[in-house]
């Protein structure tokens, strides 16, 4: 894994709008500091959001990813479902964010509690800090903000909401969000048993509950399954940008 604190940029964003400012920019070199949209006032505060954002919630490895994102934001902006794929996406290409999610958010989520705490993100990184050679130079200081940066930033995505102690959004994904998930973890995982992969956690949802949704007839218009009881695949038969207009025109 590769840690960085780039969360701290990303959990400061004042305006996500931002983050479409960058989607949409023709030349990214050539970006400068969009004044109605942040009241970031220096070129070299403003590189730095530019870096974070690009490599970590616009980075996309392959051309399905990235037509899924910015179909999606250049149709909706930032929405509801544009949130739920820059949170995919920002876990993809930042290991400590990942990290963070699968050793804290989501044990508290799926054991059903309501709310997380800072201390519970402080505990967890200093846990890594003695495992892992980029965090064992990074100060208790440091520790503390990512710890709260971190929280801000699933705030934004809506996931958490409240100021001190950030209470847990038991979110249950639409239809077309379920859809998007379905064409985002094909997009970045190829294993061939989606219920062996550690991004299912990302569905929101259980085991169970994702197997019993994925089979309901209503999805069979988007994709092809196969189900043995222990392994499960699927492929997408649409493209994403087909199957995004019947959805939004059924």
């Amino acid at each position: 894994m590769k840690m960085n604190t780039d969360i701290n940029i990303l959990g400061s964003i004042e305006d996500l709008h931002l983050i479409e400012f960058f989607l949409m920019a023709k030349q990214k070199s050539d970006i400068k500091v969009p004044t109605p949209l942040t009241s970031i006032k220096t070129e070299k505060s403003f590189d730095r959001y530019k870096k974070a954002i690009q490599s970590v919630m616009l980075h996309f490895p392959n051309k399905k990813m990235e037509s899924l994102i910015r179909t999606v934001i250049q149709n909706e902006s930032i929405s509801p479902n544009s949130l739920f794929l820059l949170f995919w996406n920002t876990a993809y290409n930042n290991d400590l964010f990942h990290y963070l999610n699968q050793h804290v958010y989501f044990p508290a989520l799926y054991s059903g509690r309501t709310s997380l705490k800072n201390d519970e993100i402080d505990a967890c990184l200093m846990e890594l800090k003695a495992t892992s050679p980029e965090v064992q130079s990074w100060s208790k200081e440091t520790i503390h903000i990512i710890a709260s940066k971190y929280l801000t930033l699933l705030k934004k995505f809506q996931l958490v909401e409240g100021k001190t102690k950030k209470e847990l959004l038991h979110n249950y994904l639409t239809d077309m969000q379920f859809l998007f998930f379905l064409y985002w973890v094909k997009a970045m995982d190829h294993q061939s048993n989606i219920l062996s992969s550690h991004w299912l956690l990302y569905s929101l949802m259980e085991k169970e509950a994702f197997i019993e949704r994925i089979l309901q007839k209503k999805y069979k218009k988007w994709l092809d399954f196969s189900f043995t009881g222990e392994k499960l695949s699927f492929e997408m038969n649409k493209p994403f940008e087909e199957a995004y207009h019947e959805l939004n025109h059924p």
